[in-house]
């Protein structure tokens, strides 16, 4: 969750939230945490296997809120590599501008983890200005092989 001191009406309105872990796939994605530091360990599957959950799992996180794929304007993928973000935008039908914020934060800052997503966000705030009343989701992976999403009314 995020907090502001910025008045009301002036950020994201978050709806709600889901999570699912591919407990088949724990060793597809994971960190290790050594004596001098993290690593972090990736297997090339891990964009097919999100490509191939994305539909339904996105699925399940409008239904709570009787929305659909298409009633969403905004798409705050974390961008974890470009495979990741071509596979999940071809598994939701994204447009090249839907995948476009992701992209470019990945070009501009590269994957910093967790944190990206916020950046991603940070563009489509600054950069594509959504219009009040407009949904987004916001999508992030990471280990266990873990699918986060939220749905924003900006």
């Amino acid at each position: 969750m995020l907090l502001t001191n910025a008045p009301p009406g002036t950020g994201p309105q978050f709806l709600h939230g889901h999570t699912e872990t591919l407990y088949a796939h724990t060793e597809q994605m994971g960190w290790a945490i050594l004596n001098d530091g993290f690593r972090m360990f990736l297997s090339p599957e891990v964009p097919s296997l999100l490509k191939g959950a994305a539909r339904g799992f996105v699925e399940r996180l409008l239904e709570p809120l009787g929305l659909q794929r298409q009633d969403i304007r905004h798409w705050v993928i974390h961008p974890g590599g470009p495979k990741i973000v071509k596979g999940v935008g071809r598994a939701l039908d994204l447009k090249e501008q839907d995948r476009a914020p992701a992209l470019e934060v990945l070009r501009t800052h590269g994957n910093c983890s967790s944190g990206t997503v916020l950046l991603v966000l940070q563009h489509v705030m600054n950069e594509v200005r959504p219009q009040p009343g407009e949904y987004g989701v916001m999508l992030g992976f990471g280990p266990g092989l873990t699918l986060e999403g939220m749905v924003l009314r900006f």
